[in-house]
């Protein structure tokens, strides 16, 4: 039996949506350093800069040795992540905000546990939390913040106006 877990998670690849670029650093580490397999159903809604964008749901499949993406506008297919660790290959459409390497850190800041991530950084980066709340900073600026309550996260781009709102129901048997 496959014992892959789905998560949907809509609008998560909009996270990015009509932000610049900001040069912070993305997360892609290998899948097995979650810790454990994750189902979950999503459904995201984004703003940017105070207006919402259209939503979309996802399916995310996360074990020891891949993640998996599946993005749904309207009931369409309209964009896929796979990453095994070493190579991400995705097909992102340009009318999707962000890139799909957006998407691969944005989860992880989301889900990954918070040790693996402070790993990972390098001065003057560091990454926090406290209370339910995530936040990675650059110096003393506050650059992104992950706020989770139950099956509710929010995921903020803070020097962009970027805010993604994530509903999740686990899929776990």
């Amino acid at each position: 039996m496959n014992r892959r877990r789905l998560l949907a998670l809509p609008l998560m690849l909009a996270g990015c949506a009509g932000a610049p670029a900001l040069l912070r650093p993305r997360f892609a580490l290998p899948p097995a350093t979650l810790g454990r397999a994750l189902a979950l159903q999503q459904q995201l809604r984004v703003e940017v800069q105070g207006q919402p964008q259209p939503p979309l749901d996802a399916l995310l499949e996360v074990d020891a040795h891949v993640l998996r993406v599946a993005v749904f506008m309207a009931g369409q297919r309209v964009a896929r992540l796979h990453w095994d660790g070493q190579a991400l290959d995705a097909d992102w459409p340009a009318r999707l905000p962000g890139s799909a390497a957006d998407m691969l850190s944005d989860i992880q800041l989301t889900w990954w546990p918070l040790e693996a991530l402070q790993r990972t950084l390098l001065p003057p980066w560091r990454l926090s939390e406290a209370g339910g709340e995530r936040t990675l900073w650059q110096g003393d600026a506050a650059v992104a913040r992950v706020t989770q309550r139950g099956a509710e996260a929010l995921l903020e781009q803070l020097q962009t106006g970027y805010r993604l709102h994530i509903t999740s129901r686990d899929l776990a048997p």
